[in-house]
């Protein structure tokens, strides 16, 4: 491909493509470093998996929500894992810190301030990084 820099799954980039990744990953809220790694210059696939993220992901945050909100904290940890690889692809950090909480807090079928300020500040992150993504790249 490119003389330059080789990530870790052996393909090789230039410079710009570097410099580009570098300031994605400071101005963004997402890094789409592995799905370049893995499709590489196929921009019409990779284009097809964001779509797709695009439209499950928001459907994810609702069922999280709606486990919230009766109280079933063991599915909405279940439904937290769904959207666990999602967020990996897409390279979106939980900021908020809500998955890590979500998965220390009891079982006692109560919603607290806190679960619900977390998940507030987190569904607004990821929901800001899909807005990013899709004026990127739609």
């Amino acid at each position: 491909m490119w003389p330059g820099v080789t990530s870790n799954f052996g393909r090789a980039y230039s410079s710009m493509q570097v410099q580009s990744f570098k300031k994605q990953r400071l101005e963004k809220r997402y890094d789409l470093k592995f799905l370049y790694d893995y499709y590489g210059d196929d921009l019409a696939s990779l284009r097809e998996v964001l779509l797709l993220f695009l439209q499950e992901t928001p459907e994810l945050l609702l069922d999280i929500g709606r486990h919230l909100k009766a109280g079933s904290m063991e599915q909405a940890r279940a439904a937290t894992h769904k959207i666990k690889t999602n967020l990996a692809m897409l390279g979106i950090a939980d900021r908020a810190g809500f998955m890590d909480h979500l998965h220390r807090a009891p079982d006692t079928g109560e919603r607290t301030g806190e679960t619900e300020l977390l998940f507030t500040v987190f569904c607004r992150e990821v929901e800001l990084a899909l807005s990013e993504i899709r004026a990127d790249f739609f």
